[in-house]
């Protein structure tokens, strides 16, 4: 049957039991009550009493009861009545089902035993709670939930796709009274009235959804619903839900961070306390602020569990040092344990014993008190922490680092955001193995031996990833992973084969990336974001892509669909459209983008951006999700705060949003569909006066859409947060005169179906019952794991004996987005019995994890032995460091039976061996290399490279290679068939590989020749011949000859190893002397345009090569000419195929100016008759025309000639002229065209 959420209906008892006393708890029937009830919940005011088809609500004058109390405690009790008031209500259902099928939905801690009377049938033992009772087939397609809602105790009515509304009416048996209005029922009782109302539901309907109105209507003496038009095809949704949103309440600055969320929904808080005035619990780990360094009383990490419903804290506790310490992110076990990961610069900061790392590792002094208000002026540590589940204790805890500052990223360009500084994250896999991603200034940050990166990369921060153990005793692996620039880890996610994808920001242009990957190379911009695939030993790189644009661009959030799509979540700078592709709802320039990617980070398949559209972030992420049908959830706030641009002003939001306005400085919660198709919702959410944020941190959506905040509220003293319920929450004020955490739960209540179960640990041969606590399904398929299978919704199953069994539950509901969900989960069967854990192996001097995974159930208990080689005796699934092959036995124990279960760790030594050095002599040497297993391997790979990337053996049975060898080197080899995967190398020497004679084999007659020996190692006996025409270098690997003839020279060479080798080499003489080769030009300076004559010498009986060859015009001649219109060199190469030699000439172009100085007359001359300077001359070259007159002081002409070597010689009509100054006018024309005209006077002196 398809079902779905039609309407939920508040029960009578709305605001009656709504005061903050925490959720209901109902508690199953084991025979300690009649018959007919199936659970028991105790209310204030009211015992609940589910009976099959009707609930009995046993009310009571609780006043009257408390003044009965306060009388029997000698408190003012004067008036108090010894008789209480009750009325009792029987909600009966009109014809129902009266054997529904009925189960409890999720177990709470704790067991519940009752021994009432003599009678030993009403005694009953380990009687569970639940937060939830459900009735399957109250009425036909009807199913009936029982639960504590935000404001009090409620029912929902559950109806099938096609389920007829008008089956469902019921009655109030025991009323005084009844009033029936279409939006609610009044019931009358003797201790007052009662109201139920009704809320709105929704379909479904072309992508838009249609709300559906819902009413009361009387059905003869009882009470039945009518609907508004819907289609009864499609499913009906209830709207999403603001489950609880309360302050902290603490009297003590107090700054959000994180949050978390467990199985049941409890929300888990971190956040900064600046003082005393937190509010704690009684029994809290640490219910004392411890002090600090940094605003105010300084900083303690403040960490609370809230109830359910907001109303009321589970526990609440600080957990700090003597200096300061911030939260960065949360995350809780099976066992309801809660994680911690943040930072610390107390030297003093609690751990535990045994801890990884028990001591402080300091730094340079970080001062964010202008913001976060904290001070580290010890330096920065990471740290981990794990509580147990009522806060009380502190497990395990340890701190993480090197020298220098650990878990803050302070990088320039990717310290984006405010309280960019506290990102990192904190997640647990199946095991409760601790991962962290970060970021590390440390250079000696601890990494392991075989890890992927073990070096730190450079720059001012690298990023770390790395993994802990759950008693945080033993560094299983750990790895740096940034280039030479600031790198960032941010967020961490592991996929069904715990390989991990790690998201962060980058500046290094040398980040590690994969080939193939989608962008192998820095895109450009301050930032770019990266996407890593890491193996589950952290000894790989899978997969690694930088993702971005040329502009700013950051990977905060990375998540998994079920089909192993990788998607992404950041911010963007980049202008228009860019990182768009093939997604329908898009927004060009937004600032935030989403991309989905396949598995092997090679390929974007969709991209979009949202946003204002402005080309900058307008929100800070916090949470990310991709839910069972490829819905895509998004956190962030936008705010103003330290000066920052952040807004949320303009982001869209949808019409059903929970808050459709917004001053700006709030936080965006959005859904979109399936592949990015359109916004399925968007709503704001925070107060009209404070600026809304996140102090750093994480937050979490589950994988039902609902999410987890942790917010700073409330800044500057006040409390317009919005509050749910109210009244009735928590705190539903800002106590603290500054900043208060705010913590909000938002239920997006989509249809889906998400499968998940639990157990109760009893004993042999009591049977195993599940509680089926999956959400949205209507049908259920179990596999037990021993070859039995059912389809109820919470079996009981009797296993044959003690053991480990793996359970699979498919859970499914045809009306949902995903129809179908699988979880497969370890049950441990307990019994007084021993049975065996699979064997395992490890190789000699490394580690296994053995065991079994965590048992998440309260009370269990674990004893290892022998204890020697293990990180931890005590806990399910230990490190285990063997020195021989052992037996290790595990007892198992509830306190009434105890299981034993063992494993036999082998150890493997490695046996491989190579072979020693081998020395061989060249050329053309070969080598036989020959490996011995030692009968721990019978196959063999013998390689060239340490990677193995080449094969030289064949067979892989065959233990020997032979190898050709060009040169001495490292030859490796390994076992295929070791699991130990060890590897051994031998070295081969080889002498006289590749010996040969190089040098001046060709030389002129007036030249000498030096000849070079290669490929001869150091100390070598070297002999040239014939000896009488060397020159030099007689036993040397150069030699220098003069022959004067063509002759051959020989070289006889003995390594050290022995290895003899003789070569020889022919020196040809030429009969030309080099020094006989000339070039020479006619005209070395001359203007653009002109020829030149080229000659060189010899000749004869030699060929000719001058260049350039475009300017000359012969260059296979003797004497060429060439056109010269720019200063060039020619260079001519002589030869005669023996001696070539080159000799150059370089033409000059004289830079011609047809104007002074180059054009000059004289401004006197003397007509004397002594040869020296009698005549007037225009002087200049390169003048092809002019025209030069003189005239004397009246303007008479006295001379004029249009001929350059024609002169004026001082006289006129054959006379000389009296001494005077003359004027005279001229006019030139230049080769090239070029002109010039000049007056000037001259002075005739006698």
């Amino acid at each position: 049957m398809s079902r779905s959420h039609l309407l939920t209906l508040p029960f009578l008892l709305l605001s009656a039991f709504a005061n903050g006393q925490g959720a209901a708890r109902f508690i199953e029937n084991r025979g300690q009550w009649p018959s007919t009830v199936t659970h028991r919940a105790e209310l204030p005011g009211a015992t609940v009493w589910c009976e099959r088809g009707a609930v009995l609500i046993d009310r009571y004058d609780a006043p009257a009861l408390q003044q009965l109390l306060h009388a029997h405690s000698g408190q003012d009790g004067q008036d108090a009545s010894p008789r209480i008031r009750h009325h009792a209500l029987r909600l009966r259902f009109i014809e129902a089902n009266p054997q529904p099928s009925t189960q409890g939905l999720g177990v709470l801690p704790g067991a519940y035993n009752y021994l009432i009377g003599a009678d030993r049938s009403r005694w009953a033992g380990n009687a569970h709670a639940f937060r939830a009772v459900e009735q399957r087939e109250l009425l036909p397609g009807v199913d009936l939930r029982l639960r504590s809602g935000d404001t009090g105790f409620k029912y929902d009515l559950i109806l099938a796709a096609g389920a007829d509304p008008n089956t469902i009416s019921f009655a109030y048996d025991g009323a005084d009274g009844l009033e029936v209005l279409p939006d609610r029922v009044t019931i009358k009782t003797s201790l007052g009235d009662l109201v139920e109302t009704i809320p709105l539901a929704y379909q479904e309907m072309n992508g838009s959804r249609v709300p559906i109105n819902c009413s009361y209507r009387k059905v003869g003496e009882a009470i039945g619903f009518t609907l508004g038009t819907y289609d009864t095809g499609l499913p009906v949704i209830i709207d999403p839900t603001l489950s609880f949103s309360t302050y902290s309440g603490s009297l003590a600055n107090n700054f959000g961070y994180t949050a978390t969320f467990d199985s049941d929904g409890f929300l888990y808080s971190g956040s900064s306390a600046f003082g005393q005035g937190y509010p704690t619990t009684i029994g809290a780990y640490q219910v004392l602020h411890a002090g600090g360094d940094g605003l105010f009383d300084g900083t303690d990490i403040a960490l609370t569990k809230y109830d359910t419903t907001g109303t009321f804290l589970i526990w609440s506790t600080y957990l700090g040092g003597s200096s300061d310490e911030l939260p960065h992110s949360l995350i809780v076990n099976g066992n309801d344990e809660l994680f911690v990961y943040g930072t610390t610069s107390s030297p003093n900061f609690p751990t535990t014993t045994g801890a990884f790392n028990a001591s402080f590792n300091g730094g340079p002094a970080v001062n964010l008190t202008n913001g976060l208000g904290a001070n580290y002026p010890n330096g920065a540590d990471m740290i981990v922490a794990r509580l147990s589940s009522d806060g009380s204790q502190l497990l395990a805890s340890t701190y993480l680092g090197g020298s220098n500052t650990d878990g803050l990223n302070t990088a320039t360009g990717l310290k984006f955001n405010y309280a960019d500084e506290v990102r990192g994250e904190v997640l647990l896999d199946a095991n409760d193995n601790v991962l962290i991603a970060s970021t590390t200034a440390s250079a000696d940050m601890p990494t392991t031996p075989g890890s992927f990166q073990t070096t730190y990369g450079g720059g001012s921060h690298d990023g770390v990833v790395l993994k802990l153990d759950a008693s945080l005793t033993t560094l299983i692996w750990s790895t740096f992973f940034g280039g030479s620039l600031a790198d960032a880890a941010y967020n961490v996610e592991l996929d069904e084969n715990d390989r991990l994808y790690v998201a962060g920001g980058t500046r290094s242009a040398d980040l590690p990336v994969t080939p193939g990957a989608l962008n192998t190379t820095f895109q450009g911009g301050t930032a770019d974001g990266f996407v890593a695939e890491l193996t589950s030993d952290g000894s790989g790189l899978a997969a690694s892509t930088y993702y971005g644009t040329a502009s700013y661009d950051q990977c905060y959030f990375a998540d998994l669909d079920q089909n192993g799509y990788v998607y992404l979540y950041g911010q963007t700078q980049a202008p228009g459209s860019q990182l768009i592709l093939n997604a329908p709802y898009n927004i060009p320039g937004g600032g935030q983008f989403l991309a989905k990617l396949d598995a092997s980070l090679s390929t974007v398949l969709i991209g979009t951006r949202f946003g204002q559209g402005d080309g900058t972030p307008d929100i800070s992420p916090t949470a990310f999700l991709v839910d069972y049908c490829d819905k895509i959830y998004v956190s962030g706030w936008g705010s103003a705060i330290q000066g920052g641009t952040l807004s949320t002003t303009g982001l869209p939001v949808t019409p059903d949003g929970y808050q459709l306005t917004t001053d700006g400085n709030d936080f965006y919660l959005a859904v979109f569909d399936i592949d990015m198709s359109a916004l399925f919702y968007a709503t704001y959410f925070g107060g009209n006066i404070s600026a809304e944020h996140v102090d750093g941190g994480t937050s979490r959506f589950d994988r039902r859409g609902r999410v987890y905040q942790s917010v700073c509220a409330g800044c500057g003293g006040n409390s317009d947060f919005p509050i749910q319920p109210d009244p009735g929450a928590w705190s539903p004020t800002n106590n603290s005169g500054f900043c208060n955490n705010g913590v909000f739960k938002f239920d997006f209540n989509f249809p889906i179906v998400v499968a998940d179960f639990n157990t109760t640990l009893f004993c042999l041969p009591t049977p195993i019952t599940f509680t089926n606590t999956s959400y949205g399904a209507t049908n259920y398929s179990w596999a037990f794991g021993d070859n039995t299978f059912s389809s109820a919704t919470s079996p009981t199953h009797v296993y044959p004996s003690p053991g480990v069994y793996t359970v699979t539950l498919i859970a499914s509901n045809p009306a949902t987005c995903n129809q179908a969900d699988t979880i497969s989960q370890q049950v441990v069967v307990l019994g007084n019995g021993t049975y065996a854990f699979p064997d395992t192996s490890v190789c000699e001097g490394q580690s296994v994890q053995i065991g079994v995974l965590p048992i998440p159930s309260p009370g269990i208990t674990y004893q290892w032995t022998p204890t020697i080689g293990l990180s931890n005796p005590n806990v399910p699934n230990p490190i285990a460091t063997p020195a021989q092959a052992t037996v290790y036995s595990l007892a198992i124990s509830n306190g009434l039976c105890t299981t034993t279960a063992t494993q036999l760790v082998q150890v493997t030594t490695l046996l491989i061996d190579a072979g020693s050095q081998q020395n061989v002599c060249g050329p053309n040497a070969t080598a036989t290399l020959v490996a011995n297993g030692f009968g721990s391997a019978e196959l063999f790979q013998w390689s060239s490279d340490a990677a193995f990337t080449d094969t030289l053996n064949s067979p892989l049975t065959d233990s020997t290679a032979t190898v050709y060898l060009a040169g001495s080197g490292w030859y490796y080899v390994q076992p295929l068939d070791n699991s130990c995967g060890g590897i051994d190398s031998v070295y081969v020497q080889v002498e006289l590989a590749s010996p040969a004679i190089t040098g001046d084999l060709l030389i002129c007659a007036d030249q000498n020749a030096t000849l070079q020996l290669n490929g001869v190692e150091v100390g070598s006996t070297i002999t040239w011949s014939p000896d009488a025409l060397i020159d030099n270098g007689q036993g040397t690997l150069t030699a220098t000859v003069s022959p004067s003839v063509t002759t051959t020279f020989n070289a006889n060479v003995q390594s050290p190893a022995g290895c003899t080798w003789s070569g020889s080499a022919i020196v040809s003489v030429s009969t030309v002397n080099a020094s006989e080769v000339s070039a020479t030009v006619d005209q070395t300076v001359v203007i653009a345009g002109s020829t030149v004559q080229l000659q060189t010498t010899p000749a004869t009986g030699v060929t000719y090569a001058w260049s350039p060859n475009g300017v000359v015009n012969n260059g296979a001649i003797a004497a060429p000419t060439a056109v010269v219109n720019a200063t060039t060199t020619f260079v001519v190469v002589v030869s005669d195929g023996i001696c070539t030699v080159s000799d150059s000439v370089t033409v000059k172009i004289f830079e011609f100016a047809c104007e002074e100085p180059d054009i000059f007359v004289p401004n006197a001359f003397t007509p004397n008759s002594d040869g020296n300077n009698d005549v007037l001359y225009v002087r200049g070259r390169y003048i092809t025309a002019l025209e030069f007159k003189v005239f004397d002081r009246w303007g008479e002409k006295v001379f004029e000639t249009a001929d350059q070597a024609l002169g004026w010689d001082a006289t006129y009509k054959g006379k000389p002229v009296d001494p005077a100054v003359f004027v005279y006018w001229l006019k030139v024309e230049c080769e090239g065209g070029q002109t010039y005209f000049k007056k000037g006077n001259v002075t005739v002196i006698r």
